[in-house]
């Protein structure tokens, strides 16, 4: 497993850019090396900044228990998925 790469491409960027969380250019920069907080964030209002944060915060963590949390997200999203495809037959 590559952390930063796992980490990373599960960023939905373009959902997020569509809500109005400018983010993807600390993403492509996170995904290059980069991990200042201060180069990540320059520039970015407070709500993309706490995605940023959040992003970072994951990245910091144990690869084991990243491993874990992001299995448990995979679960979680193709339940929703199934979830809503019953709902709406």
């Amino acid at each position: 497993m590559c952390k930063e790469r796992d980490v990373v491409t599960c960023v939905d960027l373009p959902q997020l850019e569509d809500k109005g969380w400018k983010v993807a250019s600390a993403v492509m920069t996170m995904l290059i090396g980069v991990r200042s907080r201060d180069d990540l964030v320059w520039g970015a209002d407070p709500d993309s900044t706490a995605v940023i944060d959040h992003i970072l915060d994951t990245l910091s963590r144990d690869e084991e228990v990243l491993r874990d949390e992001l299995e448990a997200l995979s679960v979680s999203t193709k339940t929703l998925t199934t979830l809503k495809t019953r709902t709406n037959q």
